[in-house]
């Protein structure tokens, strides 16, 4: 029986493990979807920013070439205005030359002519008079004849000017309608260009505003998935939620049908003890029937399960009162315990010394409940009595069903059938050395004692009646000793021998 209850709780701590592993894993894949959602979110926001930032760029770019291209033009467009500037002043210096060139042709035919004459007249004068008429006519004729030549030179000169001026005139006409047709060409080509630039501008515009379009439906896209996701993740956090209470309720139902089970098989030991008791108390009453009353009278020794003596009253059989309570030599036992310098002892259990030759009544050591920890009454022979208090006792554990138990110093014990966390290190058939485990069900009030290797320990509670400390399978465990558990060894062995 107790090896199925060790079974059944191992097993029952082994599916709470399974549970608490699955659950652990469950968080930490939710943890790391949610750390991957995240991750996804950001790479896509460093996407978007770094389209943006892309877009920025070129735009920048195409800026900068547009001014370039502009820099470029307005310079051609300088180089060419001085260029026509420097053909214009050369064919202006070319033109005053030519100007200048033909005043002095003029000038030097004039003074040709003037020294001409002038030889003439000297020629003349040298000749002889009759011959003064004939050269004056001669000259008079010479003089019309270089007017009409000179007359003759001045329109060809003329002539010659006016239609250097009429070529002139042209090569200006023809130089501005060149220009004018230029300045209409470039008109003509920025106009276009400008249109040009309007209709980019408009496209870039157009794409602009189409980007930002999808970039807005791809955002209205993302946030749409993402409350998805988010419902979905609703919905199974639902469905897990619903699982787990599920899984704690079976489990609660679980812990309550062992509880039954342990109060049915806790109920089933005392029956089987109480038996065994009435064995020995028939066993005892054969036995002491032998003993005369004197013998009876003289000593009334009562030793519990810790070889611990109890005095009673002759008269009455009430038991005398004790310098201590339980709480107080459990409190003491505890703050002994923390010494890791002392002794082990291991407490077996104890057997009964043989009946003793002098004639004096022993109680025999008390059999204590191994789930309460409370000794159980216990008849010395026919003409020992009962306490009336453990009578009281035993009756209202009997009609109840709960481990409720009330002694003279007015200390209640409420037993609690949950499992009891045991420490995890334990030798084979031992349990922790100097430890005590508490009964089934029993948490202590205590707080634990640790040591650097081992786990926290708990201690029953304060108010529990010392009795048979025991592990899970029924065993009993070591405590350490001290200088009045080694006085009560020894009082034991005395008692024993005698």
């Amino acid at each position: 029986m107790r090896q199925d209850e060790e079974e059944a709780i191992q097993e029952c701590r082994r599916e709470r493990l399974a549970l608490r592993k699955e659950h652990v894993k469950e968080t930490r894949e939710k943890k790391l979807l949610g750390e991957k959602n995240k991750q996804h979110e950001k790479e896509e926001r460093d996407k978007l920013r770094a389209l943006d930032v892309q877009h920025q760029q070129e735009l920048k770019h195409e800026k900068e070439k547009e001014l370039k291209a502009k820099a470029k033009k307005l310079k051609f467009h300088k180089a060419e205005i001085v260029e026509k500037n420097c053909l214009k002043q050369r064919e202006i210096e070319k033109l005053n030359k030519e100007e200048t060139e033909t005043k002095r042709v003029q000038i030097d035919r004039e003074r040709v002519l003037q020294q001409r004459e002038k030889e003439k007249s000297e020629k003349f004068t040298k000749k002889q008079v009759p011959k003064k008429i004939l050269h004056e006519k001669l000259a008079a004729v010479k003089k019309q004849q270089a007017a009409e030549e000179n007359q003759r030179e001045k329109q060809k000169l003329s002539r010659e000017v006016a239609e250097e001026d009429a070529k002139v005139a042209k090569r200006q006409k023809d130089k501005q309608e060149k220009r004018a047709a230029a300045e209409k060409s470039i008109a003509t080509q920025r106009a276009e260009k400008e249109h040009e630039n309007k209709q980019k501008d408009r496209v870039e515009k157009e794409e602009s505003l189409d980007w930002l379009k999808k970039l807005k439906q791809s955002d209205r896209l993302s946030l749409e998935e993402k409350k998805q996701e988010v419902n979905r993740t609703r919905q199974k956090n639902i469905k897990y939620t619903e699982g787990l209470l599920s899984r704690i309720a079976e489990e609660q139902a679980l812990s309550k049908q062992q509880e039954r089970e342990e109060m049915y098989a806790a109920r089933k030991r005392e029956e089987e003890i109480a038996e065994e008791e009435e064995q020995f108390q028939q066993y005892m009453q054969w036995k002491g029937k032998d003993l005369s009353a004197a013998q009876k009278a003289r000593h009334r020794i009562l030793l519990n399960g810790e070889g611990v003596p109890g005095y009673f009253c002759r008269e009455t059989d009430e038991p005398l009162p004790k310098l201590t309570n339980e709480p107080t030599r459990f409190t003491k036992r505890y703050r002994e315990c923390n010494s890791l310098q002392q002794a082990m002892v291991d407490v077996k259990t104890f057997c009964l010394p043989p009946l003793p030759r002098t004639g004096f009544a022993v109680q025999y050591p008390n059999y204590s409940s191994k789930d309460a920890g409370e000794p159980l009454a216990t008849k010395v022979n026919a003409g020992a009595r009962r306490n009336p208090a453990v009578e009281e006792k035993i009756k209202l554990y009997r009609e109840k069903d709960k481990f409720k138990l009330t002694n003279k110093e007015s200390s209640r014990l409420t037993v609690d059938l949950r499992p009891t966390h045991f420490p995890t290190i334990k030798t084979s058939g031992v349990g922790p050395a100097g430890r005590r485990s508490p009964p089934t069900g029993v948490e202590s009030a205590l707080p634990p004692i640790t040591t650097k290797n081992a786990p926290a320990v708990k201690f029953p509670s304060s108010r529990m009646v010392l009795g048979d400390h025991t592990s899970v399978a029924g065993e009993r465990l070591p405590r350490l000793a001290t200088a009045q558990t080694k006085q009560f060894r020894r009082m034991q062995q005395t008692i024993t021998l005698l």
